[in-house]
């Protein structure tokens, strides 16, 4: 008498079977795969938000420490730090150093070529002091790209020379004011008002950093408020 084979527990998986497996195996994998694309997204997004963060401050505060040590020109007869002023670019001079002191011609624009906030310093030489082109060192002090909807950079106050009045605003046309056709204008200017938006060079899509900042020119402001310029 014949045995009947015993069946046994590992013949394999049915068609059906193998089917619901790929299936569960192809969500986790596609649930998987979403998961570290939004990580590696959000990462990217807290990366450049970062970087934004960090131009901006180092912006800032160069812009900050330059304007603090704004002067009128050496050798001249303009009251004015100042000597170009509009809402996106600014030129104006600076005093450093003790007795032997060091005078430098900065100007701070946004560049639409290379998209960034623009610093050039040309440092005075000579005596009289002179401020020769041919030595300018220039760079982007905000990597960028800077204020790329055309918004104003900079808005302009006036300090009245009896300070009891508030600070008034000057806006400058987009040509901007000059000396010495604009002396009577900008030698008043006391303090500046900073709207700097920055964003990650590498991740132009993701929203900036912006950064609204009031600096005084300390030099023009006592000047005004001594009765120096009037």
């Amino acid at each position: 008498m014949g045995l009947t084979p015993r069946r046994r527990d590992d013949a394999g998986l049915t068609l059906a079977e193998m089917l619901v497996a790929m299936t569960i195996a192809s969500i986790v994998l596609v649930l998987g795969g979403t998961m570290l694309t939004t990580t590696l997204r959000e990462r990217r997004f807290a990366d450049a938000h970062t970087i934004s963060q960090a131009d901006a401050r180092v912006a800032v505060e160069l812009l900050t420490r330059d304007l603090r040590t704004a002067v009128p020109p050496p050798n001249s007869s303009s009251s004015s730090a100042f000597s170009f002023a509009s809402p996106r670019k600014i030129t104006f001079y600076s005093r450093s150093g003790g007795a032997t002191p060091v005078f430098s011609k900065i100007t701070y624009e946004v560049d639409s070529t290379s998209n960034c906030l623009r610093r050039t310093v040309i440092r005075g030489t000579g005596s009289p002091v002179t401020f020769p082109a041919t030595s300018a060192t220039t760079r982007c002090a905000a990597p960028g790209p800077v204020n790329t909807g055309g918004e104003m950079l900079f808005s302009f106050y006036r300090l009245r020379a009896d300070a009891t009045t508030a600070p008034t605003q000057i806006t400058p046309p987009t040509a901007g004011y000059t000396t010495p056709t604009d002396e009577s204008t900008l030698k008043y200017i006391a303090s500046l008002r900073l709207s700097l938006s920055v964003r990650a060079q590498d991740a132009t899509t993701v929203s900036g950093t912006t950064v609204d900042q009031w600096i005084t020119l300390v030099n023009q402001s006592n000047a005004i408020r001594m009765g120096k310029i009037s």
